[in-house]
């Protein structure tokens, strides 16, 4: 058969989301939305590029398409949450304190995302004018912490006052309100807010009386004038009562005549001043005490308009003190946590070690309801194969299925089952998703690979070895790390591990962060050394056993050819392409 390619399908999801620990993270997190957990603590371990990060996001969309509910994710970097450095910074609180700011200014970033999106969802349902103009208008004044007013408008504009945009609310009103509040938060934990107010009220009065007589010789006339018409009234007010004149006619004449010699004037002026200022400066209490209070209000907030957050820490192994720092957003959130919130902290092998030897040495202390759910993300053999079969074309031919499915046992055996290793093996030998199928009789190339695989599997399924895993992914990786320490030693060009002693270095090199196998049981690391000895024992004499292998049937196929290039004792050396091949013992290898 002539060489022909076959185009692949791309995953439609990660390699992760075949895992266990996806369907139970699932799980738990659709009881969540549901309301029946009110908090959980998942910390999930990993080697780096195992797929963690991309293993929660996945879980959580698909709980809430489960749910037909709204999970808020919120990513939490720890180096951004202001604990990346040793010193604290001016001005600062403690790690409390840099650690809810940080929270709080996050979960404030989801919601203002979450509630663009929404709102512009809304806005294409709705016959508004100006609909790009109004979303972008939003998102500006989220950053610009907005007057309750302000946001009513808008929500008013859009049609969305009555019923609101998330679909939980029983109106607009309340998510505007739960917004307003969270832009409140925002300012509270980014800076001092201050409030000035000012009034000045003024007025004035003035009376001033002032009588001035002036005479002077050019207006002689008017007094004799006025003098002589005073007599003549005084004598006519005699006249008309005889008897009755004297005084009382004087003294109005008198008055007349002082009238007309004399300049009255008179003015009024009122002043009053009064003066009052006043100026308010509100300082946030940023203080744990009040952020520990003032997050649970604002997750209840949210929850009662459909929006309840899930919050993913990650990134905590790029601190220089990890560890240490795990403990302590462990410590210092444990009860927001646990009775309000769903978080997962993600960490690498180093510091999920960390935490299962606290475990292991305090019994039910601290360490042990510090992270209560706990999960090592590896990955099964045949998770990593479903993965991969569903790359291939349904209507692929019997050919292209079988070397497939070959492909798929040298995918893991290069790649020692690291996921990201077997996805980039992948991608190196099916380039943009394009498979070469050469004629069978090229096939036999893989032996090596498919033979490794084939013996990693026939030991991992030992019976004693599967009850000792069990659902346990950490134990699975430290059977893996054994299952291919001779695979590392030949690739190496070192003697494959045959003792306990042999083995527990070759495992404890896999333990990061210079941790050692201890921790191991005795008994089991004997078994495990025992197991180890008989995959050794198989790859030098494959003949004996590939025929009973319950394998696909072109990898069988390759299986049986392979023994042709194995010459009984397991001694390796490569081939022009690189490929490790048994040697007899003595025999030089390049």
């Amino acid at each position: 058969m002539s060489v022909r390619t076959v185009e692949l399908r791309r995953p439609p999801l990660p390699m992760a989301c075949d895992s266990a620990v996806y369907g139970r993270l699932r799980e738990d997190v659709a009881a969540y939305l549901r309301g029946g957990l009110h908090g959980r603590a998942w910390l999930i371990g990993g080697h780096r590029g195992a797929g963690k990060t991309t293993l929660v996001h996945q879980a959580v969309s698909a709980a809430s398409a489960w749910e037909g509910l709204d999970a808020l994710l919120v990513d939490l970097p720890v180096p951004l949450l202001g604990l990346a450095g040793g010193v604290d910074e001016p001005g600062e609180a403690d790690d409390t304190t840099r650690l809810l700011r940080g929270i709080m200014a996050r979960l404030f970033d989801a919601v203002a995302r979450r509630v663009v999106d929404c709102f512009g969802r809304h806005l294409k349902q709705r016959p508004v004018r100006d609909k790009d103009e109004l979303v972008e208008q939003l998102r500006v004044e989220l950053r610009q912490a907005p007057t309750l007013a302000r946001l009513r408008e808008i929500w008013r504009r859009a049609g969305a006052f009555e019923k609101g945009v998330f679909g939980a609310a029983e109106s607009g009103a309340e998510e505007v309100a739960v917004v307003w509040e969270m832009t409140r938060a925002r300012i509270m934990v980014s800076g001092t807010v201050h409030y000035r107010y000012s009034q000045e009220d003024e007025a004035s009065q003035k009376i001033l009386a002032r009588t001035e007589g002036k005479v002077q010789g050019k207006d002689i006339l008017n007094p004799l004038l006025g003098v002589l018409a005073a007599w003549t009234m005084a004598e006519g007010m005699g006249a008309m009562e005889p008897g009755q004149g004297g005084l009382l006619e004087t003294g109005f004449a008198v008055l007349v005549g002082l009238g007309t010699t004399t300049a009255l004037n008179l003015t009024t002026e009122r002043m009053v001043r009064t003066s009052a200022q006043r100026a308010e400066t509100f300082e946030p209490d940023t203080s744990p005490r009040a952020l520990a209070l003032e997050l649970p209000r604002l997750i209840t907030r949210l929850t009662a308009v459909g929006l309840r957050p899930v919050f993913l820490v990650d990134e905590i192994d790029r601190l220089p003190d990890a560890c240490d720092r795990l403990e302590l957003l462990g410590d210092r959130i444990k009860q927001f946590v646990t009775n309000r919130a769903f978080f997962c902290f993600l960490v690498d092998r180093h510091e999920f070690e960390h935490v299962r030897q606290q475990v292991n040495a305090d019994g039910y202390g601290p360490a042990y309801t510090r992270f209560p759910t706990r999960e090592f993300l590896t990955l099964r053999p045949e998770e990593m194969y479903r993965w991969l079969e569903r790359q291939l074309p349904v209507d692929a031919d019997d050919e292209a299925r079988a070397y497939w499915q070959v492909l798929q046992r040298v995918f893991l055996s290069r790649g020692l089952m690291h996921p990201m290793d077997v996805r980039r093996r992948r991608a190196l030998m099916t380039p943009e998703y394009t498979m070469t199928v050469p004629p069978r009789e090229a096939w036999g190339r893989h032996g090596p690979d498919v033979l490794c695989q084939a013996a990693v599997e026939k030991h991992l399924a030992a019976k004693w070895l599967q009850e000792w895993v069990g659902e346990d992914g950490y134990r699975l990786q430290v059977a893996l790390d054994a299952l291919y320490a001779p695979v590392r030693a030949w690739r190496a060009g070192t003697p494959p591990p045959r003792d306990v002693e042999t083995l527990r270095a070759a495992i404890g090199r896999r333990f990061a962060g210079g941790c050692e196998a201890e921790e191991v049981d005795p008994a089991v690391m004997r078994l495990l050394a025992d197991e180890v000895a008989a995959l050794v024992d198989d790859l030098g004499d494959p003949v004996r056993w590939v025929q009973s292998v319950d394998a696909p049937e072109g990898v069988k196929w390759v299986l049986l050819d392979a023994p042709q290039l194995h010459k009984g004792d397991g001694v390796w050396c490569r081939d022009a392409l690189g490929t490790p091949l048994p040697a007899k013992a003595g025999e030089d290898s390049d």
